[in-house]
């Protein structure tokens, strides 16, 4: 349930900012901070679950999740 919370969050951000590519969020760093911030917010996906939906490593969440 949490992990369909998630890429709900993910196509919503997409549609949001007009992203087609999915691979723009990784070519944009502030694309890919707004992102994880906003799936740690409003998702309750663990850093482990975010970083694995993301394609990203645990320790790049939550680096992210401390600069806020």
């Amino acid at each position: 349930m949490r992990l369909e919370k998630g890429q709900e969050i993910i196509s919503t951000y997409c549609q949001e900012r007009n992203i087609i590519d999915y691979k723009e969020i990784f070519r944009n760093p502030q694309y890919l901070k707004e992102l994880i911030r906003e799936l740690l917010k409003n998702s309750k996906l663990s850093h482990r679950q975010v970083a694995n939906l993301v394609g990203v490593s645990n320790g790049v969440v939550h680096k992210i999740n401390l600069e806020e």
